[in-house]
């Protein structure tokens, strides 16, 4: 997870997120991972990302989260981080799509 976050942080800096908004994006993606590998993703979590005009776009997608109270929880923080986001089920699981910029 360190490995992403440090790809992360050099891509946001890259599209010109100030600090605050580089460490938001670190937070969100690392709540949503962490709730994939709680769900025993294996090797199935895959984070894909682009920026552009100022804005960074991730997509995080693994076996869905187990529901609950710690779902619940990362959903409010993703919605207090994040400019937007959207959690779509599919058959093989979640993909969570971030903007932040």
């Amino acid at each position: 997870m360190g490995v992403v976050r440090l790809a992360l942080s050099s891509l946001a800096r890259y599209a010109g997120l100030d600090e605050e908004r580089v460490d938001e994006l670190k937070i969100a993606v690392s709540e949503v991972c962490t709730d994939i590998v709680a769900a025993d993703a294996g090797d199935r979590l895959t984070i894909s990302w682009s920026a552009d005009d100022g804005t960074v776009r991730i997509e995080v997608a693994g076996p869905s989260p187990v529901e609950g109270d710690r779902r619940d929880f990362s959903r409010d923080l993703l919605a207090e981080l994040l400019d937007e986001y959207e959690v779509t089920e599919t058959e093989e699981g979640t993909i969570t799509r971030m903007r932040i910029g």
